[in-house]
């Protein structure tokens, strides 16, 4: 797999025709995946069968070759029952990265929603106690695994919508500088 950039990928493109590969789904189901399965799951357990349609794709032509994401979100992976097991696999990915002597905030959908003041506020009363480490945990959309958030010192949510991770990440920011201003007498925008 190569990552090509967007000057690159108009010079490759050219006037000529691209061809994409097509009806992956359905080839899958000719190879032996069974109607009804997260179809991600099966791929993962029968690599060799993507694989060898993916080496046919380009065999007939095809330029570019699409991740098979057929069901790849929140509401498809729940039904498949498999929200759990990712939430797991991503707290243990999290839980690497957390330090023993940080406070910890994880943004969650339930968690208490201060106002832009009060959020500046428990940040500074965290300075005057001595607290020198703050981590900030952000989940993917299916939310946090319950060890994650029993680890947490506070949950804290922004609003009751679902946001993208890196959109999450710049409202973060943006609520950890306005703090700052406000801990500071600085104005900021209200």
């Amino acid at each position: 797999m190569s990552v090509v950039k967007k000057k690159e990928f108009k010079n490759w493109i050219g006037n000529r025709l691209i061809y994409l590969d097509g009806a992956t789904g359905s080839n899958l189901m000719k190879r032996g995946m069974p109607a009804g399965v997260c179809p991600e799951q099966w791929i993962l357990s029968h690599p060799d069968v993507l694989i060898g349609l993916q080496k046919e794709y380009v065999e007939a032509g095809s330029n570019i070759i699409y991740a098979p994401t057929f069901t790849a979100n929140r509401i498809k992976l729940k039904e498949y029952g498999l929200e759990e097991q990712i939430k797991e696999k991503e707290a243990v990915r999290i839980s690497r990265h957390l330090k023993e002597d940080a406070y910890i905030f994880t943004l969650e959908i339930n968690g208490e929603s201060p106002d832009s003041v009060s959020f500046a506020r428990q940040i500074e009363g965290l300075g005057v106690r001595g607290v020198s480490h703050i981590q900030f945990v952000i989940g993917g959309s299916l939310g946090l695994h319950k060890s994650v958030s029993k680890a947490a010192d506070k949950a804290v949510s922004f609003s009751d919508m679902t946001f993208p991770h890196q959109l999450m990440r710049v409202i973060l920011l943006e609520q950890i500088y306005r703090g700052y201003r406000i801990i500071s007498g600085e104005p900021y925008h209200k």
